[in-house]
């Protein structure tokens, strides 16, 4: 099924096939968590597999540490470009803007006055959130209805693009490497105290504050990466992927305590510690070992998926919520005691592969036209003349 495993450094200097891979299970992940989050379930099998439906959620940190990860590294192997600044916001705004805001145009402007009622319960006056990419700040005490209440990560990302670069720039690879070691402890920190000072957990889930340690984790494993590489730090991934495990076993391995992300306060703030240092210690191995079990980022289905991950991200919660308005779904085609282990799997496959197809969609005939801009920008070596 595997070919023989083999160990090697990875350039992470150039494009990583199996990076599509990874974001392929990230998206996976929050498609299934969505599925099983909107689920009444009595049935004793389908709670235990409904405990990894709503787990599934850290799906999002698998984003963040990637994200981490590849901005970052794509910023210091161009800090010396006279157009570092100009290149990486323009290849952003090409590869970002265009699906976003063509999907809030469709949600709070053609919704609306087809329906005549605002989409998803934003209020007109609340829709600025997230046309500024605030939203997440916006859902820090409000409620979103399912269908747009999953652009708070994105939220979150465009405001790393937009402060980062500058701190690239300013700092290099060494003191970031030693801002982003600050970085991981003190939003550990920051979350613990809020928590025990009655912040709410929503608020702990969805603020860049406190989700900024797992963005840092990622940009921490680009520094190294260019730092004597990746090989080396096997056997400390291998240490932290077992003792993030169990940590995350002890600490939320509950059903009730680990199914909702924010629930309780108290829980969150430590619980994403460990799961940000799961996922990049996994990536560090996924990285550095070429065959073996990390062939099956390197398969078909998982790189499909990872390379439209963006559109299915933001276009498969409108597709569940389109399906459930139609009665497709195992809440409607069993009783809340029956087993719907099959029916849930039936439908994970519907949802996945109806995003999928939507984001095909969305990729021919919207997004590829937008990126073959990016070239119009291009990163200019130092001293090559513009």
């Amino acid at each position: 099924m595997f070919r023989p495993a083999t160990v090697r450094e990875p350039n992470v200097h150039r494009y990583m096939p199996v990076l599509d891979g990874v974001r392929g299970v990230a998206v996976l992940l929050v498609v299934l968590h969505h599925i099983y989050l909107r689920a009444p379930i009595s049935h004793p099998v389908d709670r235990v597999f409904a405990w990894l439906g709503h787990a599934s959620w850290t799906g999002v940190d698998l984003f963040f540490v990637l994200s981490g990860f590849l901005i970052t590294g794509i910023l210091l192997d161009a800090r010396d470009s006279p157009t570092y600044f100009r290149a990486f916001y323009w290849r952003r705004l090409v590869r970002i803007f265009p699906l976003y805001y063509a999907f809030l145009a469709v949600v709070f402007i053609a919704v609306p006055l087809i329906l005549g009622q605002p989409a998803f319960g934003v209020p007109a006056a609340d829709q600025w959130w997230f046309w500024l990419y605030l939203s997440n700040f916006y859902m820090t005490d409000a409620w979103v209805a399912p269908g747009l209440d999953h652009l708070w990560t994105l939220a979150i990302e465009e405001q790393f693009y937009m402060v980062w670069p500058a701190v690239v720039y300013a700092l290099g690879r060494d003191r970031l490497r030693t801002l982003c070691l600050v970085l991981l402890p003190s939003v550990f920190v920051l979350r613990v105290v809020l928590s025990l000072t009655g912040t709410g957990g929503q608020e702990i889930y969805v603020s860049t504050w406190t989700r900024f340690d797992t963005l840092a984790a990622g940009a921490l494993l680009a520094c190294l990466a260019r730092d004597g590489g990746l090989l080396r730090l096997r056997p400390v991934a291998w240490m932290g992927v077992a003792v993030s495990t169990a940590a995350i076993l002890w600490w939320g391995g509950t059903f009730e305590a680990f199914g909702v992300p924010f629930q309780p306060p108290a829980l969150v703030g430590g619980l994403y510690t460990p799961i940000y240092a799961l996922f990049a210690g996994l990536l560090v191995l996924i990285l550095t070992q070429e065959g073996g079990w990390t062939d099956v980022f390197r398969g078909r289905v998982l790189p499909t998926f990872g390379k439209y991950s963006y559109a299915v991200y933001v276009l498969h919660f409108p597709v569940d919520t389109g399906l459930r308005a139609l009665g497709l779904h195992p809440s409607s085609w069993y009783a809340p005691e029956q087993l719907q282990l099959f029916g849930f799997g039936l439908y994970f496959v519907l949802v996945s592969g109806l995003s999928l197809v939507a984001a095909m969609l969305s990729w021919h005939l919207l997004e590829k036209h937008f990126l073959k801009l990016k070239g119009r920008v291009p990163y200019v070596k130092a001293g090559a003349a513009q």
